[in-house]
């Protein structure tokens, strides 16, 4: 397995490992289940320098004591600092409930770029209204493990609570485009998050029961789906690296498992951020999925763009 499109491929089997929603075997079922890496990858590759905006934040208010998730925030920074050190220009968004969490990530992983924090609808407009004046429209927009409303504009979590009131619209930043700008894309692992509209149809082909008040119905131009939004962002990191195989060293940087082990324990010892299944502070688990088992993941990504490095420098 050498030529490229095999390893983005890879790539996606990799991160759709121990998914336990259900949604990407009933996506692959019917022949829907989106695999956007290749294409993705070349866009942002070819837009070296430009401005990428990443949005993050699920916040958990039936947590005890409510805290954002650990899936989001940590997947943001790495994927932040990895593009970072790649030369892009870099911003984080999120909102005063998870503005902690991705602050105190952005530490951890030693980064400098900014974050901006939006807390409602005037905050979101008043921010696309500046992107558009100073000419400042990202080139891409990302969205990891961010929650979206469906067609009633209620957000519904996988307990079916309504969140609406703790998730401030920082979707309406994906509904606006200026001159094709941004390509948008989500990290996500379930069906209430930013971009699960995109494939509305097909889980409803598969599932037609399927509870519609926790579908989001916000579409993106790229929808990746992984058992957890951070194995995503390591997924779309290792994709960038087998588009240009010059990003390894930053690749492999920015998601060591070291680097991802000390997140976690932050998070959890000093209690910012849960489990978002569990509903408790881990160290052990995201999303109820074992963290060795997703470090075990990652590290599979980095060899896969590793192999693309290797071949490259044996031509």
């Amino acid at each position: 397995m050498g030529r490229p499109q095999d390893l983005f491929n890879k790539l996606h089997q990799l991160i759709e490992q121990h998914e336990n929603r259900g949604v990407i075997a009933r996506l692959a079922a019917v022949g829907h289940l989106p695999r956007p890496f290749s294409q993705v990858a070349r866009s942002i590759v070819q837009d070296r320098g430009g401005r990428i905006g990443i949005v993050t934040g699920f916040y958990v208010p039936g947590a005890v004591p409510p805290k954002p998730e650990t899936d989001g925030p940590i997947g943001a920074a790495q994927l932040a600092h990895f593009l970072h050190l790649g030369g892009w220009d870099v911003a984080l968004i999120t909102d005063a409930f998870c503005q902690t969490a991705l602050s105190r990530c952005r530490e951890i992983v030693g980064g400098t770029y900014p974050i901006t924090v939006l807390s409602d609808a005037a905050g979101v407009d008043a921010k696309l209204k500046a992107w558009r004046k100073d000419n400042a429209v990202p080139g891409h927009l990302i969205a990891i493990e961010r929650a979206g409303p469906n067609r009633s504009g209620q957000i519904i979590n996988i307990a079916g609570d309504d969140i609406t009131s703790f998730t401030p619209p920082l979707h309406r930043l994906f509904q606006h485009r200026d001159d094709g700008k941004p390509l948008t894309i989500s990290l996500a692992d379930g069906l209430n998050e930013i971009g699960a509209e995109t494939v509305r149809n097909a889980m409803l082909a598969v599932s037609p029961d399927l509870d519609q008040a926790r579908l989001c119905a916000v579409a993106v131009d790229h929808l990746v789906l992984g058992c957890t939004a951070n194995i995503g962002a390591a997924g779309l990191a290792a994709a960038l690296a087998i588009e240009d195989p010059d990003l390894i060293e930053n690749l492999k940087t920015s998601f060591r498992t070291e680097l991802s082990d000390l997140l976690m324990d932050r998070l959890a010892d000093e209690e910012i951020a849960v489990d978002g299944v569990k509903r408790t502070f881990s160290n052990r688990t995201v999303d109820g999925i074992d963290a060795q088992l997703l470090n075990n993941v990652v590290q599979a990504l980095v060899q896969t763009a590793t192999t693309r490095s290797i071949l490259q420098n044996a031509e």
